[in-house]
């Protein structure tokens, strides 16, 4: 894996992200077309971004952060609930986050964390490994005997 490349690649998709997130916020008109919307060239910026940074973690030229490791314990969990919570919040809180970016940024932000909380409360349960297998021995032991 040539992590030269990807390095670049990774610092230019920076770049160009940064300009489109100016581009989006600037006022104009309404997109007539997917080309014209700023907002999917955003989209396409962010995923090369990630792709490029995917390609130098398998190339070794970098690691995620040592703060993500810890997020393992409970990330399967926040990969379930986590859209749940945020269709609950979003239909709860669409009156009062229309039109308002500081009060939209604000509801993200307690959906982010409330989701976070959730995930590592209900993984203590449901991803709890001796637990689980307690209750699969038990489960097998009692379909046995019958």
């Amino acid at each position: 894996m040539n992590n030269r490349l990807f390095s670049r690649l990774f610092i230019l998709m920076t770049g160009i992200m940064a300009i489109t997130v100016v581009w989006v916020w600037l006022p104009g008109s309404r997109p007539k077309h997917a080309w014209s919307d700023p907002l999917n060239y955003f989209r396409l910026a962010s995923g090369l971004w990630f792709a490029c940074y995917l390609a130098m973690i398998m190339g070794g030229a970098t690691r995620f952060p040592a703060w993500f490791h810890g997020q393992a314990s409970y990330s399967y969990t926040l990969y379930v609930i986590h859209f749940p919570i945020m269709l609950f919040i979003l239909g709860v809180s669409q009156l009062y986050i229309y039109g308002s970016l500081p009060r939209s940024l604000a509801i993200s932000a307690l959906t982010i964390a409330l989701s976070i909380a959730a995930a590592k409360l209900i993984a203590r349960f449901a991803e709890d490994k001796d637990a689980l297998r307690g209750v699969t021995a038990s489960l097998n032991r009692m379909i046995v005997r019958k």
